[in-house]
C-alpha cells in the first residue's frame, strides 16, 4: 500500500512478454493478504493480467486501487481460474481496459466461497466487467460498469448457487447485455437476488437488459431497465429456456426500440402468484411476449 493512503502515490507497472509472466502482482497459495491504495498497471498490448491468484488462495482484500490494462489485450485485470478459493473481497477499486475486469472461476466441485465484488467502477472491459463462475453465494453490489464498444456484458454469473446477490449495480453499454444469470440455482429458503439494478443498453445490435437462463429460485425485484437499441433482438427482461420458481416484482422494463420489453421463452419458469406490479412500456400494442418453446416468433404472442 501507499504510505499516505493515496492510490496514485505508489505506481507498479509491468510489460509482460508472454502468458507465463502475464501478471503485475501474483498470489500463489497465499492467505491474509491486502492490496490497497496503489496504482497497478499492465502495459503489454497482448498480456494485461494485473492481479493473478491461484493455488487455493484465501482471505484476500483488494481495495481502493487504480487497476488498468490495455484495450486490445486478451487478459483479465483480476484473475482466478479453476481453483479452490475463499474469502476474496474486491471493493472500491477503479478498473479500466482489458478483456475482463474481474474474472473468478472457482473449482467445479468445491465452489468458491466468500466472493465479494462491491463498489467498483469498471470501464471499457471489452468482454465482461464482472464474470463469476462456480461460486457459492457470491455478492456483487453497487458496481458501476460501462463500455462503449460491442460484444459486451456488464455482469455475468454462471453456476453460482444459493443466496447469490446482484444488487444495486449500474450497467451502461451499447450491445449484448447488462446482467446475465445462467445455471444459477437458489433454493426455497435461500433464493438468489437480482434487485435494484439499473441497466441501459443502446446501439444497433442484440441488447438484453437482464437475461435469466436455466436458473431457479431467483427474485427479480425493483430493477430499472432501459433498452434503446434499434435491433428487434433488444429485450429489457429476457427469460430463456429452463429454470423455475422465478419471482418478478416492482420492476420497470422499458424498450423504446422494435423489440419486446419482456420475453418469456418458457412460461412455466415464472411463479405467477408471486409476480406482480411490473411496469413495461412499448410504443406498439403489446409489451410482453410469452412464447412456448415450439411456438414460432411470427405467431400471436400472449399478453399478460
Amino acid at each position: 500500500q501507499s504510505e499516505n493512503g493515496d492510490s496514485s502515490a505508489v505506481v507498479m507497472t509491468y510489460n509482460a512478454l508472454s502468458s507465463s509472466d502475464d501478471f503485475v502482482f501474483k498470489l500463489y497459495g497465499a492467505s491474509y493478504v491486502t492490496i490497497q491504495n496503489m496504482t497497478l498497471a499492465a502495459t503489454s498490448n497482448s498480456y494485461c493480467t494485473v492481479i493473478n491468484m491461484n493455488g487455493a488462495v484465501n482471505n484476500i482484500n483488494i481495495r481502493n486501487n487504480i487497476i488498468s490494462g490495455t484495450i486490445n489485450a486478451n487478459s483479465s485485470l483480476i484473475y482466478i481460474y479453476d481453483d479452490i478459493v475463499s474469502d476474496i473481497r474486491i471493493t472500491n477499486n477503479v478498473l479500466s481496459e482489458g478483456n475482463w475486469g474481474v474474472f473468478i472461476n472457482g473449482d467445479n466441485s468445491l465452489h468458491a466461497t466468500g466472493i465479494v465484488v462491491n463498489d467498483n467502477v469498471i470501464t471499457n472491459s471489452s468482454t465482461v466487467s464482472i464474470w463469476l463462475g462456480d461460486c457459492n453465494a457470491p455478492v456483487v453490489m453497487r458496481n458501476d460498469c460501462s463500455n462503449s464498444g460491442s460484444g459486451y456484458y456488464g455482469i455475468y454469473l454462471v453456476d453460482c448457487d444459493n443466496i447469490f446477490k446482484v444488487v444495486g449495480n449500474k450497467v451502461v453499454c451499447n450491445s449484448n447485455g447488462g446482467i446475465y444469470i445462467r445455471d444459477c440455482n437458489g433454493s426455497s429458503p435461500f433464493r438468489g437476488k437480482v434487485a435494484n439494478n439499473f441497466c441501459s443498453i443502446g446501439g444497433t445490435s442484440t441488447a438484453y437488459g437482464i437475461y435469466l437462463y436455466n436458473s431457479t429460485f431467483v427474485n427479480v425485484y425493483h430493477n430499472n431497465v432501459n433498452i434503446t437499441s434499434t435491433s428487434t433482438n433488444g429485450i429489457a427482461m429476457y427469460f430463456y429456456s429452463g429454470g423455475s420458481n422465478i419471482n418478478i416484482k416492482n420492476n420497470n422494463f422499458i424498450n423504446t426500440g422494435p423489440g419486446p420489453a419482456y420475453y418469456l421463452y418458457t412460461i412455466s419458469v415464472v411463479d405467477r402468484k408471486s409476480t406482480r406490479l411490473n411496469s413495461s412500456h412499448k410504443p406498439i400494442s403489446y409489451a410482453v411476449f410469452c412464447l412456448k418453446k415450439k411456438k414460432k416468433r411470427s405467431e400471436e404472442p400472449r399478453v399478460i
